[in-house]
């Protein structure tokens, strides 16, 4: 019988509850992926978040950080406002009581 492990986005996704999807830019995260790493490392810790591709839809390719905490999340947010949040309420098929 063969054994399969468990893909790790699949475990990440129940040990991180909040997410945040941001947009790749088109010439990709270039230069900003050694900065991306560090801040999370030095303010979040390794142990409290985690990062995947956040797959892609009409606007581009997109990636995922999850985190345990909402304030680690909004301090990422501000801490890299360049990153373009890919939440999809851009998108006119987009729906809120609030809009």
């Amino acid at each position: 019988m063969t054994r399969r492990t468990r893909p790790q986005s699949k475990t990440d996704e129940e040990a991180f509850p909040v997410r945040v999807w941001f947009y790749v830019p088109k010439r990709g995260l270039g230069r900003l992926v050694t900065p991306i790493y560090d801040w999370l490392d030095q303010n979040v810790g390794r142990t409290c978040y985690a990062v995947h591709s956040g797959g892609s839809n009409a606007k581009g390719d997109r990636i995922a950080v999850y985190f345990r905490l909402p304030s680690d999340a909004q301090a990422f947010v501000a801490a890299f406002p360049s990153l373009e949040l890919a939440d999809g309420t851009v998108f006119p098929s987009y729906y809120s009581p609030q809009r």
